[in-house]
């Protein structure tokens, strides 16, 4: 009885593990013109990791879009020479409307795609760069960045994202 009991517990807790999600929300973290940083409450991303799985509810300022985002589809970045590849962990396309209907967006959002980096650790590539840049505006290091590109490749947004749990 005492081994069932123990199979019974191992089967649960595998498939709670495998269930488990980590939840992040990210501020935006802007490089004004003098090259400084600062906070801006005007776009905030929160997306979950479950698994291959991958769920973001993206806000920007509502002169680019009027309405929160979603991507259709986020998967793993192919591991090459690029930098995206050494700077992100996932790859976000196909963005739309996080309610599924149409938005209004700049001609600089029509496209644009997202990467979201691996958990920050003293490996990662821009471990120094982002130390640097939480001291500067006040904040812990973050547990992973989202960045938003433009169709033609040029960075638009990047966030900070905090772990907020595990569920």
């Amino acid at each position: 009885m005492t081994h069932i009991k123990a199979v019974v517990v191992s089967i649960v807790l595998i498939s709670s593990y495998a269930y488990a999600q980590d939840v992040y929300s990210c501020n935006r973290v802007a490089t004004k013109e003098d090259g400084s940083h600062a906070v801006q409450m005007d776009s905030h991303v929160n997306f979950t990791l479950t698994g291959d799985q991958v769920k973001v509810q993206l806000t920007l300022p509502k002169d680019d879009a009027d309405k929160s985002l979603t991507y259709r589809r986020c998967f793993k970045v192919k591991q090459d020479q690029s930098n995206f590849s050494k700077w992100f962990e996932l790859e976000c396309r196909g963005m739309e409307s996080f309610d599924g209907t149409v938005i209004t967006t700049k001609k600089s959002i029509v496209g644009a795609y997202a990467g979201i980096s691996p958990e920050v650790t003293p490996a990662y590539s821009m471990w120094d760069s982002l130390s640097a840049t939480s001291k500067e505006i006040g904040m812990p290091r973050p547990n992973r960045t989202f960045v938003l590109y433009s169709l033609d490749g040029s960075p638009k947004y990047e966030f900070f994202c905090y772990r907020d749990q595990k569920l």
